[in-house]
């Protein structure tokens, strides 16, 4: 009798942890969203000092675990670990206040490190950087200064020094900032119908800019109106090639979302 007892209390704590652990949906832009449109979801379940959180992807392979102090906001706290579609692990450290903090490490698919970090208290990049090739040899250094880049080197895979170029190039509209705001002022109309109805407000359209800086994936990110939100994402896929982002010097496919404003005069 004692002994199915136990057994019944276990299965009750198990069913309570179980109803205990929320799942929040999540679409690529890192907004909440339905079941049908999320990139991955989240389980959040109560731990001894806050709650403890796990990301998957759709087809439930792991993509992140860590620790946070409250759901809402969503404040990262401890041990982080983050892993790419295979369920491989890409990156560990930690976060102290939604910060990365102290030593994180970066990794190949293979398990080799990629590159190692170190991070102050309010997530900027301090001391010195390194970067390793897939046999293990120093493929570049930089030297930072919380965030600011003092210097760097690059080695090829003899390990002699070449010619520096920085890790990470996001993509740029051609001509920078200013060519791009001649091109909405010039490109973007104020829709009629929602001049009428004094309708205004900032439209956030995602996109991507792929390995040949082509503008693709357009959509809303967060909207205000369906007709200006139709016009946002009329001008951005009328824009041309951009100059395309680039990781350790190769072109690679970057998410951007670009903010675009309604203001009635």
């Amino acid at each position: 009798m004692k002994r199915k007892t136990l057994i019944t209390i276990t299965i009750i704590l198990s069913l309570l942890r179980v109803s205990a652990q929320d799942t929040i949906w999540i679409n690529q832009y890192m907004h909440y969203t339905s079941k049908e449109k999320a990139f991955f979801y989240r389980l959040v379940s109560k731990d001894s000092t806050g709650f403890k959180v796990e990301d998957h992807y759709i087809n439930g392979v792991i993509q992140m675990t860590g620790f946070i102090l409250s759901k809402d906001p969503f404040i990262k706290a401890g041990d982080f670990r983050y892993y790419d579609e295979k369920g491989i692990l890409a990156s560990q450290g930690k976060y102290a206040n939604n910060f990365k903090t102290g030593i994180w490490n970066y990794y190949y698919p293979d398990g080799q490190l990629h590159h190692t970090c170190n991070y102050t208290d309010n997530g900027k990049i301090d001391g010195n950087t390194f970067y390793y090739y897939t046999d293990g040899k120093l493929k570049r250094s930089e030297n930072y200064s919380v965030g600011v880049l003092l210097s760097g080197k690059c080695f090829t895979k003899s390990g002699a020094d070449t010619t520096y170029f920085a890790f990470e190039e996001i993509p740029e509209f051609k001509g920078g900032e200013q060519k791009m705001n001649k091109f909405l002022t010039d490109n973007l109309r104020y829709p009629q119908t929602a001049w009428e109805r004094r309708i205004q407000g900032t439209v956030y359209v995602g996109f991507v800019v792929d390995v040949k800086g082509r503008v693709k994936e357009v959509k809303i990110v967060k909207g205000v109106d369906i007709i200006l939100n139709s016009a946002a994402v009329d001008v951005v896929t009328l824009m041309p090639k951009w100059k395309p982002g680039r990781i350790d010097g190769k072109p690679v496919r970057i998410q951007m979302v670009l903010p675009i404003s309604f203001k009635l005069k």
